[in-house]
Order: C-alpha cells, then structure tokens, then sequence
C-alpha cells in the first residue's frame, strides 16, 4: 500500500486514498513535521491501549419505585491538576442520592476584564466569580464568588470591586469579603458599567425588568444612594450592545443594525448612524466622550475581508475615518470581537477571532501593532498608563514594543466539545484552534495540540484510543497520535469548515461533514473513501450506532438516520436540534433541542418517551449511561436530569452550570459522568465518599 507520507494531506476526489491506516494501527509509525506542540514541563504521558469495544448484550430496564432525592453534603468541587475525592463506586441507583460534582475544569467564560489602578492586577469577571490575577506573574491572587458577573470595576483607590451579575455588589479587594448590595433594577441585564471621572459615582446600564426600555442608574460610592435615573425605549427588537459614556451624558445602542445616540439627560434621540453593509459589534467612546468607535464584523463567507472600525464625531454623528483590519483574505473566520480605546485617546485596539490584536493610532491609518494572543480576545482592556494592553486570554503586551510580556496558562473561554478515550483515562478538548488533551482522573493538562485553522468543533478518538481525528475549520480532517501528539496526515477536501467527526466503534470507518453539507465515509480497512452524502441542511453532529450498521447525521432540520451505504432508513424532523444519543442496541435515538426530549423507537418511528414542555428552557444534551440504565438530559439552563432509560421518571436533578450544558459522556466504567456547557467549563460528577 502506496500512502502518503505522514503529513501529507489527501484530497479527493482528484487524488487517490492512501492515509494507509491498516485500522489506524500503523499511525502510531507514521513520521511527520507537526504543527507547534506545546509540552507543559509537569506533563506525564500514559496513554493505554485497550481493545476495540464489542457491543454487549441489551436489555430494557425496568422502571421501580421512585424516590425523592434527599439533600446530601457536597464536597468544594476540585480545579484542573487536583486529584478529587470519590468517583469509586458506579452510577447505580442506590447511589444516585449521592452523586454530586467532584471536580470543575476551568474558570468560565469571560465577561469583562479590567486592571487595577496601579497596573499590577487583573480582575477577570466570568460566569463564576471574578478570579484576581498578579501580572506579570500571572498568579491567581484570589477569587471572589460572585454568581454569574457580566461587569467588574474596581474603585479608584483599588481597595473595592465592585461586581454586577446577580446582583449589584461591593467587595473589599483585599479579603474578598462582600461589604454590601445596592438594590439595582438594571443589574440582571447589565450592558456597561464604569466610574465616573472622580471615581465617586457609578454609572450602571442596562434593561428595565420587563425588558422593554434601557435603563440607566448612577449611584453614590459613599452613600451607596441611587443619585439618578433614566428610562428610554430600547433601540430595536432587541437592544444588543449598549455603552455609556464616560461622564454619563450620552449613550450608543444599537438592536437591528442601526446605531443610535442617546442623550441622557432628556433621553431625546440625537442622532442615528448611517446603515452599513454588515451589522455592527462592540462600541466604545474615546475618553473625553467626543468620538465613538463602531467594530462591524465582517457578516459573510464570500472570500473578502471587511473587518473595520468606523469612527464617528460627536453628537453629529459624522464619519472621520475608517481603520481596516487587514489579515487573511476570507474576513468571517476572522471576526472583529472586541474594541478598546487606551486611557489617554491615542490607540484604538480591536481583538479578532483568530487571537489577534490590532493596535491603530486613534487616527486614519495603517495598522501599527499585530499583537499575536494565545487565545481569543473577548475583551481587552488597556492599563491606566496606557503602556499594557490585556486581553481576555489572558494576554498582556507592552503596547509601544508589541511585545508579549505575561500570558496565563488557564484561559477563560469556550470549550467547542469534548471527547473521551475508550479506556477512559483521556479526555480531549477542543477549542478555536487548540486541542488539549487531559488526565481524567485530576485534570491535569498532559499537552496541548495548537495551529489548527479555524474552530475545532469535532473531534473523536479511535476506538483504541491510539489516534485523535480534529474537524477543522478549512473542511480537512487531521489525524493525531495520542500519546505524543504528532501530527500523522489529513484527510478531505479543501473548503468550509466542519463540523463533525466520528469513528465507528468497530474501527472501520471514520465520518465527517459541516458546512459544505456533505457527509464523507471513508472505510478504513480498504483505505479508501466510501461515499459522498449530499445532505439539504448542514450536517452539525455524526454519531455511529453502537453496531456500526447506521450513521444518525444531526442536521439544522432534524436527524437523517443512514445506512453505511447512505440509504436514508429515517428522518426524525425538528429544526433546533443540539445532539442525539443511541440506546445500547442500537434501536432506540434520544434526540434533544428547540424544547424538545425524545426517544424514537428507529424500527417504528414512534415516540418511546418525550418529556413534557417546560416554559423558558429546552434540553440541549442527551447521553445514556454506560449500562443503558439512565438517560442523562442537559437543559439550556445549566441543569442536568438523570431518567430511567424507558420513561418519563426523574431520578436526579443536579445544579452546577452558569450556562447551556453541550454535551454529557458516561465513562466506560460508569463511575463518573462528564458534562460541557456554555459557561466555559468541564464538570466531574460522581458518588460522593
């Protein structure tokens, strides 16, 4: 067999199949240049081969008595790179009372970033707390556990942080400790929060609660008095993005595509900003108030880069210059996500979404400084001085060097999906272009795999668990050993990004698709691509039956359940859909999303189970038990419910997420469940000691 070189990518159909891959065992000999490998100095390689996994015999469980759950003590959930406690006995039903979170891996997503008055900290408010960090040390200093922050300033003395998230708090710097609450309307829909210049008011803007008008509150520091109040209509169908000006007197918002100027004294509509060709983004007014920054994202995939700031004069509302973002030649994988003026007026910096930051002199312009993050920019936030810039990564440069001068190794974003080894000891996690693989039984980061184009939103082991298949953002495949890293060999056709990723479990073929709404099969064991299925919709998940003898292709329209020859055997309607899990034998498909849990009978086409609607949520995950015995269904929330596999019975109901659960695995051995949500984190469930 004549295969590529490790490395080497395949395309078909104009070149012919040879990755060579003798049911993937010869990967593990493939020799390649890899991308950049980054080895943190602790990592530890065990990775363990085990068996391909054979199907094992079905049953259908039998529903008993039910129970009431009755409150159990928690233990302090264990961070990444610490052992955690239980997790020894299996997720049966006599231990479901006892099944509690163990571990929680990472820090969140974040929401603001902002540095302390001196220059010497970073306070980074997420979905769990605001986590203090030395620069340029980069050491956590302290968290503070405030619920679900959106907005964090500090006081200009540095000695109180004030938070808005749940509620409107006030906390000492320095032992962490909450001081007080103001009875803010405004702080569940928080927009934009700053000082005044005198650092004695705080301005809050937000939603009113009935979410019908802006709102605006200044408070008094001292006195901790509402001083004002202002309410406006919203600025379209839905306000998105709204900033306050520094001294309070005006306000941008904008809600379907039109920006419009708010002055708050008598609310009175100054003026609206000239529609542009793609909606706008982040907003920020310079520091005297006199100009405002507009970002608008580049909106389509047509091979060209309109990335831009527009800047405008003030209250007129009269265009004074454009800055481009320059970067590659398609402009959508590389989105303008954030925007920041420095303290003094003279740079404006916007974060893009392939980690880059661009610095601009706050006047027409090239670019002056390409800062290169180590994650994606979410938001940045300039030192007083004006010397640093940060971003959310967290990434600190010396603005007038260009030069990285700190960097955190713990980021604070989203995790795109997670995949666990069939022996249960590696959990891989993918990011925008950043595979990590982790130890599951503490969390410890054993390496990172960086250098992937676009975001890595699928990703699958082989079923012995020695190679790693990456969904990548230029439509190929890439394929790595695990226990090293390497880079091995690509596999697809040049073009949209994937989405999707999957081997069989009898280690014959490996599916994958996305946005070119195509379904490849490739059959591993003659090396050679299998099918092409065109789809209608956008194949978003792959997941092969138990036995290997169907394909179920999760599309924006619903579930095309598939022969391996792409005979379509059903279609399981429902535009919405998030994710779909077989039962043991194959027989039966939970498929959850749009407000919608059920369990389709494939042979009939009739519904097993479906859960009842419930107002203001919808189930986003589904996973069944290693055993087949428990459904698991994450919700929109955060919440995660555990039901016997063949009713409509709560078993367990399990609180943790600040976000939409994505995806939920059992582990082999059925001792720990693992869920992923939107709040940026990984949480470890099991049977407390």
């Amino acid at each position: 067999m004549n295969g590529p070189r490790g490395g080497q990518a395949v395309f078909f159909p104009k070149v012919r199949f040879g990755i060579g891959l003798l049911g993937l065992a010869l990967l593990a000999a493939a020799c390649s240049a890899a991308p950049e490998l980054t080895m943190p100095p602790a990592a530890t390689e065990t990775v363990t081969a085990t068996p391909s996994p054979t199907p094992t015999a079905t049953w259908t469980p039998s529903p008993t008595a039910t129970f009431t759950p009755t409150p159990t003590s928690t233990p302090t959930p264990a961070l990444a790179g610490t052992p955690y406690a239980g997790g020894l006995e299996g997720i049966v039903e006599i231990n479901l009372p006892h099944l509690a979170e163990l571990a929680r891996w990472g820090r969140g997503m974040s929401r603001d970033l902002v540095w302390s008055p001196g220059g010497r900290e970073l306070a980074v408010a997420s979905s769990l707390g605001v986590f203090l960090l030395d620069v340029p040390k980069m050491i956590e200093r302290g968290w503070l556990p405030a619920e679900d922050v959106r907005r964090v300033v500090y006081s200009q003395d540095g000695k109180k942080l004030i938070t808005a998230g749940n509620a409107l708090e006030i906390w000492n710097a320095e032992t962490f400790v909450r001081e007080t609450s103001l009875a803010s309307e405004a702080v569940p829909s928080v927009l934009d929060m700053h000082l005044s210049p005198d650092g004695r008011q705080l301005g809050l803007l937000g939603m009113s609660p009935d979410g019908q008008k802006l709102r605006l509150e200044v408070w008094n520091l001292e006195t901790g008095a509402l001083m004002r109040e202002g309410n406006w209509l919203r600025v379209g169908a839905r306000t998105r993005v709204a900033v306050l000006s520094p001294d309070f007197s005006l306000v941008a918002a904008h809600g379907d595509g039109l920006v419009e100027l708010i002055r708050t004294a008598d609310g009175a509509r100054l003026t609206t900003l000239p529609l542009e060709d793609t909606p706008p983004g982040s907003m920020a007014f310079s520091p005297d108030g006199t100009t405002l920054a507009v970002a608008y994202p580049d909106a389509r995939r047509d091979y060209q880069n309109t990335n831009r700031v527009e800047v405008y004069r003030l209250p007129e509302g009269d265009k004074l210059f454009t800055l481009w973002g320059g970067g590659g030649v398609e402009g959508l994988s590389e989105r303008l996500i954030s925007l920041a003026f420095s303290p003094d007026g003279r740079w404006i910096a916007a974060g893009f979404a392939n980690r880059v930051v661009r610095v601009w002199a706050n006047q027409a312009g090239a670019v002056r400084f390409t800062l290169n993050g180590s994650a994606l920019p979410l938001q940045l936030a300039f030192s007083s001085d004006g010397e640093l810039i940060a971003s959310s990564a967290v990434d600190v440069w010396a603005v007038s060097r260009g030069e990285l001068v700190a960097t955190s190794l713990t980021h604070f974003e989203m995790i795109q999906e997670m995949a666990l080894s069939p022996d249960g000891q590696t959990l891989a996690l993918a990011g925008f272009d950043t595979i990590e693989l982790r130890s599951l039984a503490d969390g410890r980061l054993i390496r990172q795999i960086t250098g992937l184009p676009g975001p890595v939103r699928g990703i699958s082991f082989y079923p012995g668990a020695q190679t790693l298949a990456a969904a990548a953002g230029d439509g190929l495949v890439r394929l790595y050993r695990v226990r090293d890293g390497r880079f091995l060999s690509m596999l697809g056709e040049a073009g949209p990004p994937l989405w999707a990723v999957a081997f069989s479990p009898d280690s014959r073929w490996l599916a994958w698709g996305g946005e070119g709404q195509t379904v490849f099969l490739y059959d591993l064991v003659k090396d050679q691509l299998a099918l092409k299925v065109k789809e209608p919709y956008l194949p978003a998940r792959l997941v092969f039956s138990p036995i290997s003898n169907t394909l179920a292709v999760l599309t924006s329209s619903g579930v095309h359940l598939r022969t391996l020859d792409g005979t379509l055997l059903r279609a399981i309607g429902g535009a919405g859909l998030e994710d779909v899990a077989f039962w043991l034998d194959g027989s039966q498909l939970a498929v959850a999303g749009n407000q919608v849990c059920r369990v389709v009978d494939l042979e009939t086409g009739a519904d097993v189970v479906a859960l009842d609607y419930r107002e203001g949520d919808s189930p986003s995950a589904v996973a069944y038990s290693a055993d087949g015995a428990f459904l698991a269904v994450g919700w929109r929330s955060g919440l995660i419910e555990l039901y016997w596999a063949g009713s409509k019975e709560m078993l367990r109901q399990l609180e943790g997420h600040h976000g939409a659960v994505r995806r939920i695995l059992f582990t082999p051995d059925g001792r720990l469940m693992l869920s992923l949500a939107e709040d940026g984190t990984i949480r470890v469930w099991g049977i407390t000691p």
